[in-house]
């Protein structure tokens, strides 16, 4: 069953979370256009998802998490997420680079566990306010790896 609309978060008087994880209806966050509200939202292993494009359109979302959604066509939206301060995309092989999230000046923490495709991290170094990257299960010969460890808090495990 697809889902059509979530009409009723508009309604809500404060800010939201929601968790749309192993949803695999989903093909893209449309019918979450005019959410204004969401702060945080899971779509982790959300197979079928293609385009997150809809998330520039989401003024206080703070949180997403992308983890093994292995179909999403690009990352770009999220560099233009004006107030996203961590981001979770854990285990999505067709990650080579973090370009995308460079563009996002609020970032602090990003997840990129078990991207075995990513060679290139230097794109995090255009991120003023990161504090912390989770490259665990990563290669430890990344592109960028040397200056990012002097800005931030990288774990690999």
């Amino acid at each position: 069953r697809q889902i059509e609309s979530f009409v009723v978060l508009r309604e809500l008087p404060r800010s939201v979370s929601i968790n749309m994880s192993s949803i695999e209806s989903i093909v893209d966050l449309d019918f979450l256009s005019g959410c204004v509200r969401l702060e945080s939202i899971n779509v982790s292993k959300c197979s079928n998802l293609v385009s997150i494009a809809a998330v520039v359109a989401l003024p206080k979302l703070t949180r997403l998490n992308l983890s093994d959604c292995g179909k999403i066509e690009s990352f770009e939206p999220v560099g233009r997420c004006p107030v996203l301060e961590g981001v979770v995309v854990s285990s999505n092989s067709f990650i080579e680079n973090c370009q995308p999230f460079g563009k996002c000046k609020t970032l602090r923490k990003v997840v990129l566990k078990g991207c075995p495709n990513l060679h290139d991290v230097s794109g995090l170094l255009a991120c003023p306010l990161l504090r912390s990257v989770d490259l665990s299960m990563c290669e430890h010969d990344l592109v960028g790896l040397a200056e990012l460890r002097l800005k931030a808090t990288v774990k690999f495990q």
